[in-house]
């Protein structure tokens, strides 16, 4: 009978040990995976925001902004005040490359016919030409897109978007 309850006691003390260990487990988890959680729906939720105040839209999953012009190319082109136009790349194409690593822009000034390249897209071992969807005279680039390729890829509607003004 002694036997039979150390060997009790033993299994307990065994299922109380690994109680614990599963109890500080879970704290831990919780410790560490809540506030990640919550950084991650945060700015999910700006970047939700963020697209309602630009105007952007969801269409067939993909980002679509209605007061846009989409041009051949995967390009838009938006009319700005003084008539000239800012133009960016739609998400498709966004999408398309795997990154970018650098931007190549005619300088201010160049006249680009319709057809031409108006940029080259650097990244994932590749080079994008962009064709441009009308014949224009470069009013200015985008210093933001020069000192960080990356940001046409991740704010492709936003600050990446101004990476060419045309007249």
């Amino acid at each position: 009978m002694q036997a039979m309850i150390e060997i009790l006691q033993s299994v307990g003390i065994f299922l109380a040990g690994v109680l614990a260990r599963v109890g500080l487990f879970l704290g831990m988890l919780a410790v560490l995976v809540l506030p990640a959680l919550a950084i991650a729906l945060a700015v999910r939720w700006i970047g939700g925001q963020r697209r309602r105040a630009l105007g952007i839209r969801r269409v067939a999953g993909l980002l679509f902004r209605p007061d846009l012009f989409y041009a051949p190319g995967h390009t838009w082109l938006h009319r700005r005040k003084g008539g000239t136009l800012e133009l960016g790349l739609d998400d498709l194409a966004q999408r398309l490359l795997p990154s970018v690593t650098a931007v190549e822009l005619p300088p201010p000034g160049a006249f680009v016919a319709r057809g031409e390249t108006i940029a080259t897209l650097h990244g994932g071992g590749r080079s994008v030409r962009i064709p441009s969807p009308v014949a224009a005279r470069i009013a200015g680039v985008n210093a933001a897109v020069l000192r960080d390729p990356g940001i046409v890829k991740r704010d492709g509607y936003g600050r990446g978007h101004r990476g060419r003004r045309l007249r």
